[in-house]
């Protein structure tokens, strides 16, 4: 998909005002990361200031854009799509043996609890 550029899979219309930096104070990333703003580390609201203050701390920068409201139906619905493959293609592995078999015997257990 990125091959040294950039694949929007469509026209991107340029914003010729300035960059908005999102007050959100931190996120967390699906490696398990937690970032925070690089904007509450910088005393201005400029984005390139914000930049410059991440960099100079020497810690991973993740740059990146917030899903708008008008797509993130879409987006979640590929993720969830995807997700759905992963699980199909290795869900077998992710259930060792030894959790199959106290699955059973958590199954057996509730069935006997009912059936009395």
């Amino acid at each position: 998909m990125i091959n040294g550029a950039l694949d929007c899979r469509g026209s991107v219309k340029p914003n010729t005002g300035p960059a908005k930096i999102s007050t959100a104070p931190m996120a967390i990333a699906s490696t398990g990361e937690v970032m925070v703003n690089a904007q509450q580390l910088s005393t201005t609201d400029e984005l390139e200031a914000a930049v410059e203050v991440a960099k100079g701390s020497g810690l991973v920068i993740f740059i990146g854009v917030v899903v708008p409201h008008t797509r993130m139906r879409a987006v979640m619905r590929d993720v969830d799509n995807a997700v759905a493959d992963i699980i199909g293609r290795h869900g077998v592995e992710l259930v060792t043996p030894n959790h199959r078999r106290r699955l059973r015997g958590e199954r057996r257990r509730i069935s006997r609890k009912t059936v009395s």
